[in-house]
């Protein structure tokens, strides 16, 4: 029987093929009740296809003024298997910061989100 997920899933398809198999491997751990290996490859499974649809992506803020700079600074690190993660959390946080989507407060009186 197939979890409500995985029919999500199939229908929508959100994932790219990097992650596809990620997602898949969390919702095995989930049915055989490993659920933290499930919480913690599902983690995985969307920031691989959020580094994933920033590389393929054709859009370029206009901070960066040509395409040398914006693969220099930005997609040459998320390439960067060492440096990746890091800098996808710091884009998901300035993200959230330009469209003023703070809801779930993460801020706490003398520390900064970056």
């Amino acid at each position: 029987m197939k979890l409500q997920i995985e029919l999500w899933n199939e229908q929508i398809k959100p994932f790219g093929d990097e992650a596809e198999h990620l997602f898949k491997e969390s919702v095995l751990c989930y049915k055989v009740g490993a659920y933290t290996s499930a919480f913690l490859m599902s983690y995985l499974a969307f920031r691989t296809a959020v580094c994933y649809r920033i590389l393929k992506s054709t859009y370029m803020p206009e901070k960066y003024h040509n395409q040398q700079m914006w693969e220099a600074n930005i997609t040459g690190s998320l390439k960067e298997d060492d440096s990746w993660e890091g800098l996808l959390i710091l884009f998901l946080k300035l993200q959230m910061i330009a469209s003023n989507r703070l809801y779930f407060s993460t801020l706490v009186k003398g520390q900064s989100l970056i």
